[in-house]
């Protein structure tokens, strides 16, 4: 199992906000949104901070990651009935598991 920790840092549009991490582990043709929670006391004016906190399975199951396997990652915030989107310019975040 590996544990993955994502900090965000989203514009303050407004004080009402959502923001989401989806990843794959099979280029996009599954995926999984995990909700990020709001750092306390991190706004500081024109931003706040949320981080989003998950496990990938690891054990050798048919879903497990592999070595060489590349996790991609996009965010989701939501604020005021918008929705904006983060996927580093079309590239994705990404990362690759290693033992």
């Amino acid at each position: 199992m590996i544990n993955v920790k994502c900090i965000i840092l989203v514009v303050n549009l407004s004080f009402s906000k959502h923001v989401t991490v989806r990843y794959t582990t099979d280029n996009w043709q599954s995926w999984v949104d995990v909700e990020a929670k709001y750092v306390p006391n991190s706004c500081n004016g024109w931003s706040d901070k949320f981080m989003a906190d998950f496990s990938i399975c690891t054990d050798g199951s048919s879903s497990a990651l592999v070595p060489g396997q590349k996790i991609l990652l996009a965010v989701r915030y939501e604020s005021d009935g918008r929705e904006y989107w983060d996927n580093n310019l079309g590239a994705n975040y990404s990362f690759t598991y290693r033992l």
